[in-house]
C-alpha cells in the first residue's frame, strides 16, 4: 500500500474517504478512534474523538469530532450526505485507555467509550470489532479497501480488528 493513500486523523477531526484509502492515526490514549465502514462502496469514516460530551462548552468548528456525543453525530450525517443508510454501516473503536491511575480524576476513555456506544445503538450500527481500554497509547490503520483495522500498542503488539 502505497504512503500517498494514508490520510491523517488527527485531533478532534473526521476523515471520509474510499479505497485505497488508508486511514491512520498515531497515540491513541484517552481519545477514541470511531471507524465507520460500508462495504459496498468500500468508504471508510473515522472519527478521532477526545472528550466524552460538549455540554454547555462552545461549537469549535474546526475540530468537528471533539466530542464523542456531537462528533458521532457529525461523522453519521458525513455518511447520510453520501447517501449511505446508516444501517449498513459497521463499527469499530479503537481507544479509550485510562493513562492516568488516579482515583478522583475521571476515565474519560471510558465516558467516550459509552457515549459513543449509545449513539451508535440508537443508530442500529453494529460494533463489529473494537481494542478499547487497558493504559497504554496505539496506533491505528484502518483500511477503507476492506475495513480491516490494524492496531498497534506502545509495546509493539499488534492487533487486527
Amino acid at each position: 500500500m502505497s504512503e500517498k493513500n494514508n490520510k491523517n486523523v488527527s485531533l478532534g477531526k473526521i476523515v471520509i474517504a474510499q479505497a485505497p484509502a488508508v486511514l491512520i492515526t498515531a497515540g491513541i490514549g484517552s481519545c477514541v478512534m470511531l471507524c465507520l465502514y460500508h462495504p459496498d462502496t468500500k468508504t471508510g469514516g473515522a472519527a478521532h474523538i477526545m472528550l466524552p460530551h460538549q455540554n454547555d462548552r462552545p461549537l469549535d468548528k474546526s475540530k468537528p469530532a471533539k466530542y464523542a456525543d456531537v462528533g458521532t453525530e457529525n461523522i453519521l450525517n458525513k455518511f447520510k450526505r453520501r447517501g449511505i443508510e446508516l444501517e449498513t454501516l459497521k463499527a469499530k473503536l479503537v481507544g479509550g485507555a485510562q493513562l492516568f491511575h488516579y482515583y478522583q480524576v475521571p476515565n474519560i476513555g471510558e465516558q467516550n467509550i459509552r457515549t459513543i456506544k449509545k449513539i451508535l445503538r440508537e443508530h442500529k450500527i453494529p460494533i463489529v470489532g473494537y481494542a478499547v481500554g487497558g493504559h497504554s497509547g496505539r496506533s491505528v490503520w484502518f483500511y477503507c479497501e476492506d475495513g480491516k483495522v490494524i492496531v498497534r500498542s506502545r509495546f509493539n503488539e499488534k492487533l487486527e480488528i
